[in-house]
């Protein structure tokens, strides 16, 4: 009986040890902002900042105030079969927050800003890469988005790093018609919930 209940045992766990998994933080992440008068130009540079924001302006449908970008150093990384993109946070409503890919990834968090962003991450992918509907919360959690098929992609075409764009589908509002904006902790927190990509490979 021993031996049928090791046997089990062994079955079970050795398809696990097959696969590992890798967790990368961003190698540079930053949000960017734009507002309305002198309060927030657009010139602001964020990188060391230790929350990244994303916020759609309720106002007009096609501006955006906060947009977030993270970059992650692909080096090493031969092949996956799943990856993740994760996020530290808590929404205090409901929103759609889509993730894209950006042509460049050679970008500074020390040098961009919300006036100079499209020059520095080029064009940006026609559609997101992954998306996700997030419901509201009273606490703080990691959101995940399946960005698996962009980093085959980004592999398949030898690039050495991938950089990321997070953005609100749609304008989000409280009970008052004002914006409401999310954040997540940035790899300069210091309470350990740092963005990650998590990778599985078999």
């Amino acid at each position: 009986m021993k031996k049928i209940q090791i046997a089990l045992l062994v079955a079970l766990v050795a398809p696990m040890s097959l696969f590992s998994q890798t967790t990368l933080t961003p190698t540079a992440d930053t949000y960017v902002a734009k507002g309305y008068g002198t309060e927030i130009t657009g010139n602001e540079v964020r990188g060391a900042d230790k929350m990244i924001s994303s916020y759609r302006n309720p106002a007009t449908k096609n501006v955006w105030w906060s947009i977030i970008y993270l970059k992650f150093d692909l080096k090493g990384i031969a092949s996956v079969s799943n990856v993740k993109l994760k996020l530290y946070g808590k929404a205090e409503q409901a929103r759609g927050l889509d993730v894209y890919t950006t042509a460049l990834t050679n970008w500074s968090e020390e040098t961009m800003s919300f006036n100079n962003a499209d020059a520095e991450v080029g064009a940006i992918s026609a559609n997101p890469v992954a998306t996700l509907d997030i419901v509201e919360t009273t606490t703080a959690q990691y959101y995940e988005w399946d960005v698996t098929e962009a980093v085959l992609a980004a592999i398949k075409k030898g690039e050495s790093a991938i950089s990321f764009r997070v953005q609100d589908r749609y304008a989000v509002k409280n009970e008052k018609g004002a914006g409401v904006l999310i954040q997540f902790q940035a790899k300069e927190s210091p309470y350990g919930k740092k963005p990650q990509l998590v990778i599985q490979n078999k």
